[in-house]
């Protein structure tokens, strides 16, 4: 953080009696203080908060705390995110998964299971014009312990290629026949 620029912005969805809104605020560190100012909501014209202001030390405790508290979590969603670090750390990924892994992710209406997603070739194609597809796998969890079920599907996910079981979910039919992949035929509703 700076002292004179705001370094983050957050969405912080704020629920209504017929729907949801969103409420962002600017924060910025100004001296010993962290300041959450500039309220605004894209649905209303104004918003009329005060700035909160928050010790400097005691905010970035509790951030980390509260980055460290997994206690929150259902088994999916430790999976996911034991997952996600064990596929980052691995220096034995064949060439297979020389594709960016984009997120690993849990979802609270799907408790058994989680989703993998992988950029191919990368991320940064999109922003290139080159041509680039975004993938999928659906991962089962089981009621096995969280930390043994990551470190199986990671040696499972880095000893198979992700084109037998991953699922094309973006980029174009054109890009996927470029860099060898069968686009999905949509079922009509």
């Amino acid at each position: 953080m700076t002292d004179d620029k705001p370094c983050l912005t957050l969405r912080v969805v704020v629920p209504t009696l017929r729907c949801c809104g969103a409420l962002y605020v600017t924060v910025r560190l100004d001296g010993e203080h962290v300041i959450w100012g500039a309220s605004r909501n894209p649905d209303e014209d104004e918003v009329d908060l005060p700035d909160f202001r928050f010790d400097a030390r005691e905010y970035r405790a509790e951030v980390e705390r509260a980055v460290a508290d997994h206690r929150w979590e259902w088994r999916a969603r430790t999976v996911a995110r034991l997952l996600e670090r064990d596929l980052g750390e691995r220096a034995d990924r064949p060439a297979p998964w020389d594709r960016e892994l984009g997120d690993v992710a849990a979802w609270l209406g799907e408790p058994d299971r989680i989703n993998l997603f992988l950029f191919h070739p990368g991320r940064s194609a999109i922003g290139e014009g080159s041509p680039w597809l975004q993938l999928r796998m659906t991962l089962p969890v089981s009621d096995d312990d969280p930390v043994a079920q990551a470190g199986r599907l990671a040696g499972q996910l880095v000893a198979s290629d992700p084109r037998e079981s991953a699922e094309v979910r973006g980029g174009s039919p054109e890009f996927a026949r470029q860099l060898g992949y069968a686009w999905p035929r949509r079922r009509r509703a």
